[in-house]
């Protein structure tokens, strides 16, 4: 109601969603009780600010119970007349396990609860984390940079299961849809966290070995003794996190899940007999996901230049940069903004990582000759506001490595910094030819053929024909030492 409301209201409302986004990459699970009934209608209507509600009759593996009121949203109850039974019992598991795009939110309603049909939850994080300890990663689809590539074997020797592959090279495939395939372990898309996608028990088809990844696309399909092995080793490894949540329900709870950083299983008390305990209904939404798993690229494949610097306490550094144009395909004039560039940043190189910064002029030209292998323009990590003056994302003045802003090196004949929409339209920034600064809106353009506005920025590069070009995506990231050889 508020978005319909006055221009604050708007703007204090977008700032709420904002808010619960970030709470929810932070936290994972965001819990809300006694709300009363929500009615599906609110409950849809508030996934929606979220992203694009999934649409539950694609589905492949459930049938449209006819008790469900909208095709957004799934009804589960241990009543077969008032909703799907045994939904969430077949095993661990991640929703959307079925589809191309997994769930990045799930919204969990409980209109009326029963006693023991709880539901419990595990991180994801911590899974991978326990896995690692326990012996069962480091093959060549790695998912820590550095290192970037290994000369170990990827199998593993762990326990007695000699014949397991390392799990950071197995490929998920799904039990109900053929052609739905999904690394195993990937970078969260938001937080660049280490997450995992996947689904046990009849979930679980025959899992493949491969990377999955442009570098090294193929993969093997599994026996299914072998798939058992590493269902096995992912269930001790979620018992073995001691991190698991068993959610007592209450009638009129809410909870909201990072889906993608989050399992969860409902428990066998959940089908209980009605008769007995009572009727369980809980009514579910899911926001669609923005863009499939995948595994890190292999860092060396892609353009990238290092320089040495002095760190902390006189230690060698090396910060890197990194282009991700050979990783990320655009439709013209559709290219990410610069949030989602940062998100590409930690997806793509390290939680660590955020877009590149030329701090220096030994980093800037180090950046120029990225950017001028690519051919296209890239977003650097840079704020130009007010016009003119430049403050990095990690906060410092660029003033600290290039001395007075006369120094800067803009773009002089196009006149930038020009904020050429009107004031503070074009604060952030990017690197154009011959490593000149450039500033422009945070995100594409709205194309107006009237005013002559273009989604991307229009410039001359070597050919010196002025036309649109989208803006790439230029990561940057510090090693210690040799990490970076």
């Amino acid at each position: 109601r508020r978005f319909q409301g006055s221009e604050l209201e708007q703007v204090e409302a977008r700032e709420e969603v904002r808010q619960l986004r970030s709470a929810l990459h932070k936290e994972r699970l965001l819990a809300f009780r006694g709300l009363g009934r929500l009615p599906w209608e609110d409950q849809k209507a508030f996934s929606a600010l979220f992203g694009e509600v999934f649409n539950e009759s694609a589905h492949s593996n459930r049938v449209p119970h006819p008790a469900v009121p909208d095709s957004h949203v799934a009804i589960f109850s241990n009543n077969p007349r008032l909703g799907a039974v045994s939904a969430g019992t077949e095993g661990w598991h991640v929703d959307g396990n079925v589809v191309p795009l997994p769930h990045a939110i799930t919204l969990i309603h409980a209109i009326s609860a029963i006693p023991e049909g709880d539901t419990m939850f595990v991180p994801l994080r911590e899974v991978v984390q326990t896995l690692r300890k326990q012996g069962f990663l480091r093959g060549i689809c790695i998912e820590r940079a550095p290192p970037c590539l290994t000369t170990d074997s990827s199998r593993v020797a762990a326990r007695s299961q000699k014949d397991l592959p390392a799990l950071d090279d197995i490929v998920f495939q799904s039990g109900h849809v053929k052609d739905i395939r999904h690394p195993l372990i990937y970078p969260h898309p938001v937080t660049g966290m280490d997450t995992m996608m996947f689904g046990l028990g009849k979930l679980s088809g025959i899992y493949r070995h491969g990377c999955l990844q442009p570098s090294l696309p193929t993969s093997l399909q599994l026996t299914a003794a072998g798939t058992g092995l590493v269902a096995e080793a992912i269930q001790s490894a979620i018992e073995d996190t001691h991190r698991i949540l068993r959610w007592r329900w209450a009638d009129g709870d809410l909870l909201m899940v990072d889906n993608l950083a989050v399992a969860h299983h409902a428990s066998d008390g959940t089908q209980a007999s009605w008769e007995n305990v009572g009727v369980r209904l809980m009514q579910r939404t899911t926001v669609t996901g923005a863009m499939a798993p995948r595994k890190r690229p292999v860092l060396h494949m892609l353009p990238h230049e290092c320089v040495e610097e002095e760190g902390v306490l006189g230690a060698t550094e090396h910060y890197c940069v990194f282009s991700l144009s050979t990783f990320i395909d655009y439709e013209v004039g559709r290219f990410d903004s610069r949030e989602v560039a940062r998100e590409r940043c930690r997806q793509a190189l390290a939680p660590s990582a955020d877009l590149a910064i030329p701090a220096t002029r030994v980093r800037n030209e180090a950046m120029g000759r990225v950017v001028a292998a690519v051919g296209s323009p890239h977003w650097i990590g840079g704020d130009d506001f007010p016009n003119g003056y430049v403050t990095w994302l990690d906060g410092t003045s660029a003033e600290v490595g290039w001395g007075s802003n006369s120094s800067y090196p803009w773009h002089e004949p196009s006149g930038q910094p020009n904020d050429c929409d009107g004031p503070g339209t074009e604060t952030c920034m990017f690197m154009g030819p011959d490593a000149k600064w450039f500033d422009f809106a945070c995100q594409p353009k709205v194309p107006n053929k009237t005013a002559g506005v273009t989604p991307g920025p229009e410039i001359k590069w070597d050919d010196h024909e002025k036309r649109m070009y989208d803006i790439h995506v230029l990561c940057g990231l510090s090693f210690l030492g040799g990490e970076a050889a």
